[in-house]
């Protein structure tokens, strides 16, 4: 591999965002990982992290311990689907269970 392309490929790798180097803040672009939140029936969207400040709602009960029931109810939600996402990619990467992704 000469240098140009070593060099393309790891600034391809550093742009795409897959369930490994998910950092909560910027939306899944990897195709192998979009594909297992396809397969999941999940958004990638729904895999950021919304701040407890994000789950008051117009007409809603707004009190802190009602935000807050709405936001720990969010967050499991989303950490559990972060792992089912990590597994389903996982198992479409190893051999024999190999994605026509990529």
């Amino acid at each position: 591999i000469n240098a140009e392309y070593g060099e393309f490929v790891l600034r391809r790798w550093l742009m795409s965002v897959n369930i490994e180097n998910f950092s909560n803040t910027r939306t899944l672009s990897s195709p192998r990982s979009v594909d297992a939140c396809n397969k999941l029936g999940i958004l990638p969207s729904e895999l950021i992290y919304r701040p407890m400040e994000s789950f008051k709602e117009t007409g809603a009960n707004n009190e802190d311990w009602a935000i807050k029931m709405r936001f720990d109810r969010s967050e499991a939600k989303r950490k559990e689907s972060i792992s089912m996402v990590k597994r389903a990619r996982r198992s479409s990467s190893s051999p024999g269970g190999r994605s026509t992704a990529r």
